[in-house]
């Protein structure tokens, strides 16, 4: 199923290009690993989002990818990060590791570096406001099989 996603602090309605979704598992447990990666096929073209949800011993309960009419990887990588944030606090997860390739995007979250990019401030405000919500967010950079994937579905929504 499609959803629109209404980006409140921009007014932003987004009606996503296309979606894939797997899912693996129903429940979610508490406490979860979300990796987020972007792809995109040509400077000028859309971009998409691949996420993968995994448990604390790594077994994967979720994946989800999308593209976007949006043209940067940056803003690619923040709507992935809002739409883990979403998803988690829908099944009510209370410990969250969010993992992106994104090394801006991480210190931007964690307040280690001041927001680079003016037109991200309302994705940016948003996923603050989601990550107030949780027990605990540990925001880290990917390294592992859990990003492969991520990216892997987010070059795969591009084939539908």
């Amino acid at each position: 199923m499609v959803v629109n996603c209404v980006y409140a602090r921009t007014g932003l309605v987004f009606s996503p290009m296309s979606s894939l979704e797997f899912k693996h598992r129903e429940s979610w447990p508490q406490s979860v690993s979300i990796y987020v990666d972007v792809a995109n096929y040509s400077d000028s073209g859309p971009v998409s989002f691949g996420l993968t949800v995994q448990d604390a011993p790594g077994n994967t309960i979720y994946e989800f990818a999308e593209t976007l009419e949006v043209k940067g990887l940056s803003e690619a990588h923040y709507f992935g990060v809002k739409k883990a944030l979403i998803l988690a606090q829908e099944k009510g997860v209370q410990d969250l590791t969010i993992a992106s390739r994104s090394e801006s995007l991480i210190q931007e979250l964690s307040r280690a570096v001041d927001l680079t990019s003016e037109s991200l401030r309302g994705v940016f405000e948003d996923c603050k406001v989601l990550i107030l919500t949780f027990k605990t967010v540990l925001l880290e950079s990917a390294k592992d099989s859990g990003h492969q994937r991520a990216n892997e579905l987010a070059k795969m929504v591009f084939d539908q």
